[in-house]
């Protein structure tokens, strides 16, 4: 099972992919992540980095960068319930006439997991769509901040 959401962002490429890089700075400000901590945040992002999600429900997420292109794309790969959930998301920046267009990817893997999403559907839908939307914005910030000289 797969659930993604792309969205139209008024930012060059390149803006988007610092606010991408940037994302344990913004991403617990969704409903429905509690904190987001980063292992070894010299060394961050790069292939094999840790990080921890808490989600609002109290559910720990331990997830790692598992590939980079640089100023296209992250994948990470990511383990809960004593590795019962396991999830593949993939972030990607795609250059568009006047900005670019920004997507979340997340493929549930094995036996449990797509059956967990299936039930979590809808909050998983509406987490996609405002880390998206999230995403944007600080893109969008950034690109004006860059633009303003500042």
């Amino acid at each position: 099972m797969t659930l993604a959401d792309r969205r139209f962002c008024r930012a060059e490429p390149a803006d988007a992919w610092v606010a991408l890089l940037d994302f344990p700075a913004w991403f617990d400000l969704l409903d429905t992540v509690e904190a987001v901590s980063v292992d070894e945040p010299l060394e961050f992002p790069v292939p094999g980095s840790p990080f921890t999600i808490v989600t609002g429900e109290g559910l720990t997420l331990r997830c790692r960068i598992a590939a980079l292109e640089p100023g296209r794309r992250i994948d990470v790969s990511v383990r809960g319930l004593r590795f019962l959930f396991r999830s593949d998301v993939r972030d990607e920046i795609e250059p568009a006439e006047g900005g670019c267009v920004i997507s979340r990817r997340e493929t549930y893997r094995g036996p449990v997991s797509p059956a967990l999403a299936w039930i979590w559907r809808a909050r998983q839908r509406e987490e996609l769509g405002a880390y998206v939307k999230e995403w944007c914005w600080e893109a969008e910030r950034r690109a004006a901040v860059r633009h303003a000289g500042g």
